[in-house]
C-alpha cells in the first residue's frame, strides 16, 4: 500500500473516532442537563423551602429546643431570708443587701456587701407594649404569623407572652417545606428563636399565682466566673401587655431559694 494513502485513511479513521466521541459526549451532556432541569423543576414545584430548611439546619442550632417545665417551685426558702421590693416585684432574699449605683435610670440593682456570698439582684422597670411581630432587624407582619398560625393549627397569640412561646417552641415539625412563603417566614421565626436562646441554655415556663412567665438559665456561662445568672420575664394574668424582668446572678443553691419567691404585686397595676 502506498504509504501516503496509508497515512490518509489513519487520519480519516482517527477524525470519525473523534467525531463518534463528540457525539457520545453530546449525549452525556444533554443526559446531564435534562437531569439537572429535571431535578430544579421537582425541587421549584415540591420543595421550595429547601434553602431556608437548610439555612436553619445549618446556622439555627436551637431549633430542636422546646420550653421546659420548671423543677424548683418548692425549694423552701430559709427563714432569716427578708422581702425586696422594686418596680411591683417582689421577692426573698439574704438579708444586707444595698442599692448598688448603676448607669441605666430603668433598673435598681442590689447587691452584697457584707459577707462572702455573691449576690446581685436588678430589677427592671416594666415595659408596657402590645402585641408586635418585630426583633431587631427581624421583620414579620399580623398577616404572616397568622399564616404561620394556620398551617401549623397554633393558636394566635393575644400577647407577647403566648408570641415568645409560639417562637421559643419552635421546631421543625412545624417547617413546611412544599411552601416557599411559610417557609421563609419560619427561617425568620428561627433567626428570633436563636436570638433569644444565644448561648444553646434552655428556657423554662415559670407560672405564679396571678402571672405567666418564662425564666431564662444563663448558668455554666464562662462570663459569669462560675456564678449562675437567671433572667425571668413574668406577665400578669389580668394584664399580660405589661412585662417584669428580674435577674438573679448569685450560686445555683441560693438562685433557686430565691426564685422560689419570686412574685408580682397586685398593686403594680
Amino acid at each position: 500500500m502506498n504509504k501516503k494513502i496509508g497515512v490518509e485513511n489513519n487520519k480519516i479513521t482517527k477524525t470519525h473516532e473523534f467525531l463518534a466521541f463528540v457525539m457520545n459526549l453530546s449525549t452525556t451532556v444533554k443526559i446531564i442537563a435534562v437531569s439537572l432541569v429535571l431535578i430544579i423543576t421537582i425541587w421549584l414545584v415540591f420543595f421550595p423551602g429547601l434553602i431556608p430548611y437548610l439555612n436553619v439546619k445549618l446556622n439555627y442550632d436551637s431549633i430542636d429546643k422546646k420550653i421546659q417545665d420548671y423543677q424548683y417551685y418548692d425549694v423552701k426558702c430559709p427563714d432569716d431570708y427578708i422581702e425586696y421590693s422594686e418596680y411591683g416585684i417582689t421577692l426573698k432574699a439574704p438579708h444586707g443587701l444595698e442599692i448598688k449605683e448603676t448607669e441605666y435610670n430603668d433598673e435598681i440593682v442590689y447587691a452584697n456587701s457584707k459577707n462572702d456570698l455573691e449576690l446581685e439582684l436588678t430589677f427592671y422597670k416594666p415595659v408596657e407594649q402590645k402585641l408586635t411581630f418585630n426583633k431587631g432587624d427581624i421583620i414579620l407582619n399580623e398577616k404572616q404569623f397568622q399564616a404561620f398560625c394556620d398551617d401549623t393549627n397554633i393558636i394566635y397569640p393575644t400577647s407577647n407572652y403566648e408570641r415568645n412561646v409560639i417562637i421559643r417552641n419552635l421546631t421543625f415539625d412545624d417547617f413546611n417545606v412544599h411552601d416557599a412563603e411559610l417557609a421563609d417566614i419560619f427561617l425568620k421565626l428561627a433567626e428570633w428563636k436563636e436570638w433569644d436562646q444565644p448561648y444553646g441554655n434552655d428556657w423554662y415556663y415559670f407560672n405564679g399565682e396571678n402571672f405567666r412567665g418564662l425564666l431564662y438559665d444563663y448558668c455554666g456561662l464562662p462570663s459569669y466566673d462560675g456564678e449562675c445568672c437567671i433572667v425571668l420575664w413574668l406577665y400578669p394574668q389580668d394584664n399580660p401587655d405589661t412585662e417584669y424582668i428580674v435577674r438573679v446572678e448569685t450560686d445555683k443553691a441560693t438562685a433557686a431559694n430565691i426564685i422560689a419567691t419570686i412574685g408580682i404585686d397586685k398593686k403594680a397595676y
